[in-house]
């Protein structure tokens, strides 16, 4: 883990002194907003034990802060903040000895991150990023019963993560 820290920060400062400040002042700055649709499939297994799946429906979204640069200065700004969160919900199934179908499922997750701009070329943009992360499953088959009898329970998760990740954006021909 120590190594791939290392090497990330050693890529941004290579990469940072490739940098053009009038191309950065072109890209968009101040807040952006994203909100989307987000179907999966899911699959959990516990290899020889048990194994659950199914499909989760839900949404997505992000707020995204770049500051922008003072036109009457020379100072341009390159930092990126961004706040994203996440919110699905579904029914799997579930096979042991026995099956169990239609489990409600629900997870919520939300980080923050931060990130520093870079040029690559004059059209594409990459922003290295890291941050913190927080993720919560329910997997909820209290008071259900499989087909061979055992009784179902609440399973929760809990998960504390740092995202670490590039971001590239390319801007379309004008």
């Amino acid at each position: 883990m120590r190594r791939l820290i290392t090497f990330t920060i050693s890529l941004i400062f290579i990469l940072a002194g490739h940098c053009r400040a009038e191309v950065l002042k072109e890209y968009p700055r101040s807040l952006g907003i994203e909100l989307g649709f987000e179907p999966s499939y899911i699959t959990y297994k516990e290899p020889g034990v048990m194994k659950q799946r199914g499909m989760m429906y839900g949404i997505h979204g992000s707020l995204t802060y770049r500051p922008p640069s003072d036109p009457l200065s020379d100072e341009i700004k390159r930092e990126m903040f961004r706040i994203d969160g996440r919110f699905s919900y579904g029914e799997v199934d579930y096979e042991n000895s026995g099956k169990l179908n239609n489990i409600p499922d629900f997870i919520f997750e939300i980080r923050g991150l931060a990130g520093y701009d870079i040029i690559k070329t004059e059209k594409t943009l990459f922003t290295p990023y890291y941050g913190i992360g927080y993720r919560y499953l329910n997997d909820d088959s209290g008071g259900m019963t499989t087909t061979t009898g055992a009784k179902g329970y609440e399973r929760e998760s809990n998960y504390f993560y740092s995202p670490l990740g590039i971001e590239f954006i390319t801007k379309s021909k004008s």
